[in-house]
């Protein structure tokens, strides 16, 4: 096994002759000599009793004597290792079209805080289940409280989720973290009200969001006005969609049709949407009708495209979600959105829009849910402030009878 005895010193105590353990503060520490990697072995056993950490040296003495006979060495990936390879293998995921390149980004972003906090050099091997234990409480600290709780209890699942797949390729000897306990998040709160747009704004933004782009139009600035063009019609079709941020900017021209359709005697264009598996969030495909055909239309005219992606300058390249993030927040701020700042108002605002709007207008949560891609369940969780005003307008609803005999409600 390419162990060699230990030499005890004093303060030492010997385990089956070639592992010690000794105290380093109040509690005991394991040490064992790894004579083919010319390492010491080192853990510690957390306890202050020495009986306690007798058993447990001699537990993980027999853990790293099954390793080594299986051939496994004991000193192999640092966190920053473990954690490259948990994202190549989850990169695999995208091409297979398990997750989309999103949820890969997030991951990642996920897993650099995790390294920040417990160590891009800390040994696979050496942690802990418990290491992660105030694992909020830091990220809190260096947010200056900023840090929402949701936020931390996405990133402790993700870090999770990562070690578990280290543990079942024999790479940590704990399956998961175990994290405090945070607060209940309050989902009946205003924070997803505060995070969307009201009727009036969103007419306000779309209105900006043309005068911002006709700015630079005969300027001589072509390039900046295509961009800002762009983004002016990206808040159009969101607000009328309801699409996520990813699939708008997957979306391609052959995923649109058009439908001409009369009501109440006005015409209007439909766009007939085409959401690709592989686009969409839950991996499902789905197929939308929206207003705002013309939409379409005349960003097709502008771009000089009709192929590719369509919120892209050369339809190959999508637009960034930085330049999206940056325009799409001068527009707001030109705009005089009250309390923009306050209140996270972010491209995703425009779905929570779209969404909001269409319960307001009595659609069935169902419709809505199967225009949005989601749950009638997921729905009713995010949207009950909204399916609540909607039952209280009922209620106070008063019923007339015309002259004809019937029956209206007013």
């Amino acid at each position: 096994m390419g162990l060699k005895k230990q030499i005890v010193n004093e303060d030492e105590i010997a385990i089956f002759d070639e592992a010690v353990i000794h105290k380093r503060g109040e509690y005991w520490q394991f040490k064992l000599w790894l004579n083919d990697e010319q390492k010491y072995a080192r853990k510690s056993l957390r306890t202050r009793s020495k009986i306690t950490a007798i058993e447990k040296a001699k537990r993980f003495y027999l853990e790293i004597l099954a390793d080594r006979q299986a051939g496994k060495r004991y000193f192999t990936l640092t966190t920053k290792q473990g954690v490259a390879k948990y994202i190549e293998y989850r990169a695999k995921d995208v091409e297979t079209g398990l997750i989309v390149s999103g949820r890969l980004t997030t991951i990642r972003t996920h897993l650099k805080h995790f390294l920040r906090i417990i160590g891009k050099d800390t040994k696979l091997r050496e942690l802990g289940y418990l290491d992660c234990e105030d694992y909020f409480y830091k990220r809190h600290k260096e947010t200056n409280g900023n840090v929402k709780v949701v936020t931390i209890q996405n990133e402790q699942s993700t870090i999770n989720a990562c070690i578990l797949w280290l543990f079942k390729n024999n790479e940590t000897y704990f399956a998961k973290f175990d994290f405090k306990r945070l607060a209940k998040v309050d989902s009946n709160n205003e924070a997803l009200r505060r995070a969307t747009f009201t009727l009036n704004e969103y007419k306000q933004l779309c209105v900006t969001a043309k005068n911002y782009a006709n700015e630079c139009s005969d300027s001589g600035r072509q390039d900046e006005y295509v961009i800002r063009t762009l983004i002016r019609y990206f808040i159009l079709i969101a607000g009328h969609s309801g699409l996520r941020v990813g699939e708008l900017l997957q979306l391609k021209w052959n995923d649109v049709e058009f439908e001409a359709v009369t009501s109440k005697g006005k015409e209007h264009l439909l766009a007939k949407v085409a959401v690709r598996a592989e686009t969409s969030k839950v991996r499902r495909s789905r197929v939308l009708y929206c207003k705002g055909g013309e939409h379409f239309k005349q960003l097709q005219k502008i771009l000089k495209h009709d192929n590719g992606l369509i919120f892209s300058t050369d339809s190959i390249t999508k637009i960034t979600k930085r330049k999206l993030l940056y325009h799409f927040h001068k527009i707001v701020a030109l705009a005089n959105i009250p309390n923009s700042t306050t209140r996270a108002l972010v491209p995703y605002s425009l779905r929570h829009f779209a969404i909001t709007q269409r319960i307001l207008s009595g659609l069935s949560l169902h419709a809505v849910a199967s225009m949005c891609g989601t749950s009638v369940v997921q729905i009713e969780r995010t949207y009950w402030h909204v399916n609540n005003e909607t039952r209280l307008t009922s209620a106070l609803a008063d019923y007339v009878q015309n002259d004809d005999g019937t029956i209206t409600l007013t």
